[in-house]
């Protein structure tokens, strides 16, 4: 069987939905050359055990023999995808305005009369963090999280899928990290860690429900939080040198060099004295004493030149 070249990602993904898995569709579809890592990953996986898990989100890659010669639009960053970042600064626009309305209502002076501490109080941190996902974002400011844009997962807080574009809710301490994936958040406060949104991998928690309200992680209640990363459907959490992950080990995420579980709660991993972490989509680093240790996919040796799709939590060397 042989698939139009000239199709694109999106006409692969119809493709596949739409149509029966046959042993040729498979091996067509993996050959193509707008198959992208994640499609072909999904292909391997549906020819080796038979079952069918949700498609994964495409990912244009930038053909490195055909660039676009006196323009920064390329095949690989299509004018749609320009203009979902259009829209994604206008919503960050809309945010800042709408904080600052907030602020604005909050400093007039019979509010500061009412709210002004007392000389022994010290003072509330002003530090608003943001976090956006795949058609949704957030922002954060003491105790106070909004979300706006889709909320077909959930992915603004409110515990079910909706029409609303914006939601309001509280944490019970101050937001200290804010992280999203493709269509999930997560806020951590000095000692616990809260997720929302799309959670059919439990990437944003250890419960069963396919959507979550704001839900407090269990295993870090009490705990000190001290970074939070997020990738497409999986995030990670460093406490006390200590590295949890938790969501799709599809793609070794969760630290365990296969092609692991679909959704998992959080895992520890066998490292100590981590200091920082960084994640993309479907890998994640730590910074360990003076290395930097990554695990994940390792699709195109994007993590490392050992010849291996996924990598274990590997010492990453210049090499």
């Amino acid at each position: 069987m042989v698939i139009d070249p000239s199709l694109e990602p999106e006409n692969l993904r119809v493709i596949a939905q739409d149509n029966e898995l046959s042993a040729d569709l498979l091996a067509a579809l993996k050959d193509h050359p707008s198959c992208w890592p994640g499609l072909r990953a999904w292909v391997e996986y549906v020819q080796v055990t038979g079952e069918h898990p949700p498609l994964p989100p495409i990912v244009y890659i930038q053909p490195a023999d055909e660039p676009t010669a006196g323009s920064t639009i390329s095949r690989g960053f299509p004018l749609k995808r320009l203009a979902v970042i259009a829209i994604a600064a206008a919503l960050v626009v809309v945010l800042i305005l709408l904080w600052q309305v907030v602020g604005q209502r909050n400093s007039s002076p019979q509010a500061i009369a009412e709210h002004e501490p007392s000389p022994t109080t010290p003072p509330v941190s002003t530090d608003t963090v943001f976090a956006s996902g795949k058609g949704f974002m957030c922002l954060a400011k003491d105790a106070s999280i909004t979300c706006l844009g889709a909320n077909n997962l959930g992915q603004l807080g409110t515990g079910k899928a909706g029409t609303e574009n914006i939601h309001h809710f509280e944490l019970s301490a101050p937001v200290e990290h804010l992280v999203a994936g493709s269509d999930f958040a997560c806020a951590s406060t000095a000692s616990s860690i809260t997720c929302w949104g799309d959670n059919r991998w439990r990437q944003a928690g250890d419960k069963s429900d396919q959507i979550l309200s704001p839900t407090v992680i269990e295993l870090f209640a009490g705990k000190p939080v001290d970074d939070l990363v997020a990738g497409a459907i999986h995030a990670c959490a460093l406490s006390e040198g200590k590295v949890w992950c938790w969501g799709s080990d599809y793609y070794g995420q969760l630290g365990s060099g296969t092609q692991g579980s679909l959704a998992s709660g959080p895992t520890a991993l066998s490292l100590d004295s981590a200091s920082f972490l960084l994640s993309s989509d479907y890998s994640t680093c730590a910074g360990v004493k003076d290395a930097l240790v990554c695990w994940g996919s390792n699709e195109s040796h994007r993590l490392s030149a050992q010849d291996v799709p996924i990598l274990v939590p590997t010492v990453i060397k210049d090499e």
